[in-house]
């Protein structure tokens, strides 16, 4: 299936379906401007940005709520069941294959029917009851030793994704998408220096660390003043800037893939 759409229109829809579930609607931004002293021509960006944030802030959260330990067990299963399968193919022998033709692979037998399925590579393929409109191509055990060794390789690869920790609990890479929206506006887009300085006893004390305090806040009431501290850090620490977040097509891609 394909779909004919445009940059503009996706960005569009994107945004739409990110504003009907988010905490910054245009109220909510203009109290922050009234608060930071931001630009009224800014505030479309600026809260197109903090939108974008917390939407990836809520697929962290249903990321946490993830039984990791189980996906990570079911998927190390499924690495060594599909490197078995692949191996136990690639050594079949003529004989074990010639068995399975007599079986009815690759064709209809004695009610036995496995006709998409090709033992012999060097066998032209049959056609199954072409007439009844079903798909008549078939597959060989060879190809389906390769997919298996390619199952296995991107379920080798998928398992950095399932993250340690206990189910439920929230990290501090987590709130990296969240407190950058901060550090993006700040820097980027308002050309200010993100300093952050803390009291002692956690409260914020110049202007970038409050704003990250409103936003996060804003997304989560319950994030701790030390969780929202340490992942601002982080994010400045790691210093990225995105030119033009709001129509960045990577940044679209990224975000479109989270509500398909």
């Amino acid at each position: 299936m394909e779909f004919n759409i445009s940059l503009d229109d996706l960005n569009e829809i994107i945004e739409t379906r990110l504003r009907q579930q988010t905490a910054f609607t245009p109220e909510v931004v203009e109290q922050l401007a009234q608060e930071f002293d931001i630009p009224k021509a800014l505030h479309d960006i600026v809260g197109n940005i903090l939108i974008l944030g917390a939407a990836q802030w809520a697929y962290e959260m249903r990321r946490a709520a993830r039984d990791f330990k189980q996906i990570r067990k079911d998927l190390t299963g499924l690495e060594k069941v599909a490197v078995e399968i692949a191996r136990a193919l690639e050594n079949l022998s003529a004989e074990t294959r010639d068995v399975l033709v007599e079986a009815g692979f690759g064709r209809t037998r004695g009610g036995c029917h496995y006709p998409y399925i090709s033992v012999h590579d060097s066998l032209p393929v049959m056609e199954y009851e072409p007439s009844s409109g079903q798909d008549s191509s078939q597959i060989s055990l060879t190809e389906i030793a390769s997919i298996l060794s390619s199952l296995s390789k991107c379920v080798a690869d998928a398992q950095p994704t399932a993250r340690a920790g206990r189910k439920g609990k929230i990290d501090d890479e987590s709130m990296y998408d969240l407190l950058h929206s901060c550090f993006h506006v700040w820097e980027s887009i308002l050309g200010r220096k993100f300093s952050l300085d803390w009291a002692s006893n956690g409260e914020p004390i110049t202007d970038a660390a409050v704003f990250c305090v409103r936003v996060a806040r804003l997304v989560d009431p319950a994030l701790s003043l030390q969780k929202i501290a340490t992942a601002s850090r982080k994010t400045r620490e790691k210093g990225m800037k995105i030119s033009d977040l709001e129509k960045t097509p990577e940044v679209l891609e990224h975000y479109r893939k989270q509500f398909e």
